[in-house]
């Protein structure tokens, strides 16, 4: 008879860490977009426009915008990655802060994955 009370309990809870999940995850990437990923992908050689776009769909918090977002990081992750190599070859940066770069870029990829 205990053991209904805590099995309901734990269903609950895990239902409540899902719902928090949709309404946390689309606004940490745009966080992280715009204050890491967008300065290094533009100056990679993305455009102005492509970066303000992927804000745009990211503050939208729709989660049907993913497909775009998705297409469109294919293509700034190479931007991306380009603009934290020339900030280190051009001694901005060292190898550390490249890597914690690089590790950010590498889980905003599995975050836009876990959107779709």
């Amino acid at each position: 008879m205990k053991i209904l009370p805590i099995a309901l309990l734990a269903l609950l809870a895990a239902c409540a860490g899902t719902k928090a999940r949709e309404h946390v995850l689309m606004p940490a990437m745009a966080l992280a977009w715009s204050t890491v990923i967008a300065p290094h992908a533009e100056r990679g050689g993305a455009s102005a426009a492509d970066v303000a776009a992927v804000q745009v769909l990211l503050d939208s918090g729709d989660r049907d915008a993913a497909p775009a977002i998705a297409a469109a990081w294919l293509v700034l992750e190479r931007d991306a990655l380009r603009g934290i190599n020339l900030r280190l070859a051009a001694g901005e940066i060292g190898p550390n802060g490249a890597s914690i770069l690089r590790e950010t870029l590498r889980q905003f990829t599995a975050r836009v994955a876990q959107l779709l």
